[in-house]
C-alpha cells in the first residue's frame, strides 16, 4: 500500500486492469476502427493489479503515433468481449506522466498531455469484420492540470464528446 507504480511506453501499457498485449505486432489506427476483431487486436486483463487503474485500459505514445483510435477501439472490444456497460482508457503523449495517488487523484507532468476516454454505454457496433460504432467523452489534460479518475473529471478540462461512426473519428 502507498508503493510507487509507474512505466514509460510498453510499461505504461501494462499498468490497467485491462492492456493490448501486441502479441502478433501493433496495431495502427485505421485498421483498429475498421474493424475491433482484426487479429492484431490482442487484448488481456489483469496484469497487474492497481486499485486506481481498475476498470480501465492504458495506451502510450498518444499524440505522436495518432492513437486515438486504437485506444478508442481497445475500450470498445473490452466492453463488448466482458459485457461492461462502462470503461475507461488513458492515453500519455512521449515526454508525459500521469501520477495517480491510492484514491485515483491524477496529475499530468512533462512535455505532452494525457488523454482520459470514458465509454458510457456499450458499443453500437463492435463485432468481427465490421468498423467499430461506439461514441465517448474525451477529456485532454495537459502538462500541470489534473483529472479525478474516481468520478472522471477534472476542474480544468472540460470533455468534449468523441464519435465513431462506421470506423469513422467524428
Amino acid at each position: 500500500d502507498g508503493v510507487p507504480l509507474g512505466g514509460t511506453s510498453a510499461g505504461l501499457a501494462v499498468l490497467g486492469q485491462y492492456l493490448f498485449s501486441a502479441e502478433h505486432d501493433t496495431i495502427v489506427s485505421k485498421e483498429a476502427l475498421e474493424d475491433p476483431y482484426h487479429p492484431a487486436i490482442t487484448l488481456e486483463k489483469n496484469f497487474i493489479k492497481a486499485e486506481p487503474l481498475s476498470n480501465l485500459i492504458t495506451d502510450s505514445h498518444f499524440s505522436q503515433r495518432d492513437r486515438l483510435g486504437r485506444l478508442l477501439t481497445f475500450v470498445a472490444r473490452v466492453q463488448q468481449d466482458e459485457n461492461l456497460t462502462t470503461l475507461g482508457g488513458v492515453g500519455v503523449d512521449e515526454a508525459t506522466a500521469a501520477l495517480v495517488d491510492s484514491e485515483g487523484s491524477t496529475r499530468v507532468v512533462g512535455e505532452g498531455s494525457a488523454h482520459f476516454v470514458k465509454a458510457r454505454s456499450k458499443p453500437r457496433e463492435c463485432r468481427p469484420g465490421k468498423a467499430l460504432s461506439h461514441s465517448y467523452s474525451l477529456h485532454s489534460v495537459s502538462a500541470g492540470q489534473t483529472f479525478e479518475l474516481a468520478d472522471w473529471s477534472s476542474r480544468e478540462v472540460e470533455p468534449r464528446s468523441v464519435k465513431v461512426d462506421h470506423g469513422e473519428l467524428r
